[in-house]
């Protein structure tokens, strides 16, 4: 069963705000997002607090851009 219940897109969408500074237009990323992310090990909360994109999430970030000009 799954943890998490997210639409298509939406941790995409939140790691690239993540990788932008961690704000977007309506404010910080939702902690259940944060939740997640952790648990997918593509981000680290580093000493300060705050969220660090890994290599697993950079990655992430690339197949997404790939996806989004190739039309899938």
């Amino acid at each position: 069963m799954a943890l998490h219940q997210f639409r298509k897109g939406e941790l995409g969408y939140w790691l690239g705000v993540i990788a932008e500074g961690g704000m977007d237009k309506t404010g910080p990323v939702p902690q259940a997002f944060v939740d997640a992310l952790v648990t997918l090990r593509c981000i680290e909360i580093d000493a300060s607090g705050a969220p660090v994109i890994t290599d697993k999430g950079r990655l992430a970030l690339r197949m997404e851009n790939q996806d989004l000009h190739s039309g899938s």
